[in-house]
Order: structure tokens, then sequence, then C-alpha cells
């Protein structure tokens, strides 16, 4: 199955500027990791803050309990998003999916779209219906973060508001339709619900990053800062979106008022941890997996 004219001409068009970014990756790559390690130590200058000041159960929490959350719904969204495409993937098998593909992000390449898709396919799902899911639903994802930031700033940046309001509602709507077409109406609902459900959990992750960096904000303030992290890691040129959501996050802090050092230090926070939570989880999947591939003993 071939992907959806839109997207393969979408993919054309982009083509020529994906082309020269990969010319210069080492050089992006080397300048993302500067700007993020630059500016985490400016956030902590700037907010007067030491490392042993950050609040390390906070920290914690967001490690292991929020790590395994994390890891639990992208186990279930690979499941669903198997389901949508026809086949079957166990909620075990989806999270060790879900940890490599996790880990996969810290490469300077689509490396989780890729690992996703490829669990798909391994499932029994056709490449380019694999690969048009994929796409789709990252497309939603994206999409409704903009939608629930759009409203967040509609009163403190009402131009800039409206417009990922309104750009966000149709590529959303675009989306569904898209996943709808591909796997039914009933799947598209329930792909939907747990993308709304996602953004809540991604909030609640950025409000225990802000309060590690001593920075407490009410939850829904948080949603200009998940669209800045869902956006830099779709930057596929940087590893796991280091240094691209943090800066946007600085950018979405200043359109509210509110301090970009401890934006940027709680996106950094969030980043890393997402990434140790994952690192400290997926060797037990790993070796559950190795365990079962052993031959019975006779």
């Amino acid at each position: 199955m071939d992907l959806p004219a839109p997207i393969t001409r979408l993919a054309a068009i982009a083509a020529p500027l994906r082309a020269a970014l990969t010319r210069w990756r080492g050089p992006i790559v080397a300048a993302a990791l500067v700007l993020f390690l630059a500016g985490t130590v400016w956030s902590l200058l700037g907010l007067g803050l030491s490392l042993a000041e950050l609040d390390l159960t906070a920290l914690a929490v967001l490690t292991l309990g929020m790590g395994f959350v994390t890891l639990t719904y992208s186990a279930v969204s690979l499941s669903l998003l198997a389901r949508t495409a026809g086949v079957r993937l166990g909620l075990v098998e989806a999270m060790r999916a879900s940890a490599r593909a996790q880990m996969a992000e810290a490469l300077p390449l689509p490396g989780g779209a890729i690992v996703r898709a490829a669990a798909l396919v391994g499932a029994g799902a056709p490449a380019g219906r694999s690969a048009a899911l994929v796409i789709g639903t990252a497309l939603l994802w994206i999409a409704l973060a903009a939608v629930a930031a759009g409203i967040i700033l509609l009163s403190s940046a009402p131009l800039a508001g409206w417009a990922l309001l309104s750009v966000g509602a149709l590529v959303a709507l675009g989306a569904l339709a898209h996943v709808a077409r591909l796997g039914g109406i009933a799947n598209a609902g329930w792909t939907l619900a747990h993308r709304l459900l996602g953004l809540g959990l991604a909030a609640l992750r950025l409000w225990l990053a802000f309060a590690v960096v001593k920075a407490a904000l009410p939850l829904a303030a948080t949603f200009p800062y998940v669209l800045a992290a869902i956006a830099g890691s779709a930057s596929s040129l940087v590893p796991g979106g280091l240094g691209v959501s943090e800066a946007l996050g600085a950018l979405m802090a200043r359109a509210v008022q509110a301090s970009p050092e401890s934006a940027f230090l709680a996106l950094a926070v969030n980043r890393v941890t997402q990434f140790l939570g994952t690192a400290i989880l997926a060797p037990f999947l790993e070796l559950r997996s190795a365990r079962s591939s052993l031959p019975e003993s006779r």
C-alpha cells in the first residue's frame, strides 16, 4: 500500500530541503547540543539555582513513576496503532518496541518512527499502511498539542493563540480523517481519545519538571510547553529534540510573560528524565524477551 498522495507530495517538496539539512547534520547536531548545555548553565545561573537545590522527590517521581506511565501509554498507543492497521500486537511486546523507539529518538534521525513502523510490519501490517498510520498519528499528536497551546495563549498572545488553534484544528481534522480512512471511524475515535489522554500525561510530566526546578505553575499553563516538547522531538536531525524543545519553551515563556530560564530548564529536565526512565526500564523488558526465546530444557 502506497502512502497517501498528500503525504507523498509533501515528502517530494521537502526532499531537497531535507537533503541539504542532512549534509549539514553534524554541525546542526553539535550546535543543538552546545545550545542545550549553554542554555542549561544559563538557566541555572539566571535562577540562582544549584543542582543540589533541585526537588529530588519530584525528580524521582518524574524519572521512575512517570517513566513507567509514559512507557505504558506508548505501548497502548502502539497496540492501538496495530489494531488500526488490522493486526495484533501484545502489550508486553508493544512496551518493548516502545522502549526501543524512545531510545532510538536519541539518534539524529526519525528513529522512533522507524522502530514503531517496523514493529507494525513485524506484526504483519503492510509497510505502506504502517508508515502512513505512524505519520498520520504523529501529525494528530502535534496538531492537538497546538490546539491546547493555542487555547492557553489566547489571553496573553491572541494572534499566536488563534494561529495555533486554527491551524492545529485543521491539521487534526485532516489527520483524523486519514486515520479513519485507513482503519475505520471507531479506531480513529479511540486514537483521538488516547491522544487527548496523552496530552494530559504530557502536561503532568511538565508540571513535575517545573516542580523539580522550583517553579510552580498551574497544570493547564504547561500546555504551551507541551507543544514545545513535542515539536522539538519531531526534529529528526537533533537527538531527542535536545536544545530545540528547550529553546521553543523559552520562547513560549516570553509569550506568556513567564521565566524563560525556568521553561528552558524544565524542558531539559523533562527530556533527560524521559530518556533516563526508559534506559532504566528497557533492560528488564529485553531480559524478559531473552528468557522467553531460550529453548526449553528436555
